[in-house]
């Protein structure tokens, strides 16, 4: 009996040192590989061909003719599949008047809040994420900059995957990608 105890105390000892070094249990390692943007051209005939883009060619109107899509590439780099991966994402404009092309702009606060849920990333798993609502969300948005006499200079995505009590929070979780947009006017 006495030696069964000392075993219990000698693996808690083991546990509490492997613990104190840094170790964790197991689990999955959920990471965020990249950002792609993709763009769709409105057709008579409905929709278009997804093309991938380093820009965003949109000249200023109350009409978005060619509409921006985001692609968030996430992995599970774990040992075990992760269930509910929460993304959390926010999209933000820099801004300038309509007319001023020398001007930079300015970042404004995001004008979309969202977020999205993976049901089940498998071990070792790799997934690309649409993130089709934001030419809709920004639709309305960009129709209110018009009509104020602004537009975008540029549209920036941030994604974060929140993590759990278990798991660690580091760089690897949070994304940021910018689209520069082409077609502001030199006049007004």
């Amino acid at each position: 009996m006495i030696l069964g105890i000392d075993r219990l105390k000698m693996a808690a000892v083991a546990a509490g040192v492997w613990m104190l070094a840094g170790g964790t249990i197991a689990s999955a390692e959920v990471v965020l590989r990249g950002i792609r943007w993709y763009v769709v051209e409105s057709t008579e005939r409905g929709r278009g061909q997804r093309t991938e883009v380093s820009s965003w060619k949109e000249s200023p109107g109350l009409e978005v003719r060619v509409k921006p899509r985001a692609v968030l590439v996430v992995a599970n780099r774990g040992p075990k599949a992760e269930e509910g991966v929460l993304l959390r994402y926010a999209v933000s404009g820099r801004v300038a008047r309509i007319g001023d092309a020398g001007s930079e702009g300015i970042w404004t606060v995001p004008f979309w809040v969202e977020e999205k849920r993976i049901p089940v990333l498998k071990s070792n798993q790799t997934k690309e994420i649409w993130i089709e609502e934001l030419s809709l969300r920004m639709r309305r948005h960009l129709r209110r900059l018009y009509r104020a006499g602004f537009w975008l200079k540029a549209i920036k995505i941030q994604i974060v995957a929140e993590p759990r009590q278990e798991q660690s929070f580091d760089a690897r979780r949070i994304l940021e990608q910018e689209l520069p947009v082409d077609g502001f006017p030199a006049g007004g």
